[in-house]
């Protein structure tokens, strides 16, 4: 009967097919042009400079939630120049603590040497939350 016509591949009940997209469609016409060994070096040329004319920008916010604190934070603009401006703080003590900890390890290091790395392993860890 009915389910017997449908698993024998019957597509009259079926909704229609969403349109193919671009790259879909590409796909299609590389598939129906002739098969060579190495592929057409001109044709790949010309689809990554359509790809890379393309005015897309990539914006990590996009995936970010609409509503809440936690957004409101992190897409504002002072969080975002905070955070570079730590990021530099950051690399420089990098250097100073390369140069000047006599410790080896962070226990036997200086107390103003652990409370900088404390401060910018909480920072980070509070903006990876975010």
């Amino acid at each position: 009967g009915k389910h017997r016509a449908a698993a024998m591949g019957d597509s009259r009940n079926l909704p229609p097919a969403p349109p193919p997209t671009p790259v879909q469609s590409q796909a299609a016409k590389r598939c129906k042009e002739p098969k060579n060994l190495f592929p057409d070096a001109n044709a790949m040329k010309d689809i990554l400079r359509e790809q890379m004319m393309r005015r897309y920008r990539y914006d990590v916010r996009e995936f970010y939630h609409t509503t809440g604190f936690t957004q409101w934070v992190a897409r504002h603009s002072r969080f975002e120049n905070l955070t570079l401006a730590v990021i530099g703080l950051n690399a420089l003590w990098i250097w100073i603590d390369t140069d000047f900890n006599p410790g080896g390890m962070l226990l036997t290091s200086p107390g103003y040497f652990q409370v900088a790395e404390h401060f910018f392993c909480m920072y980070f860890t509070f903006e990876w939350t975010m």
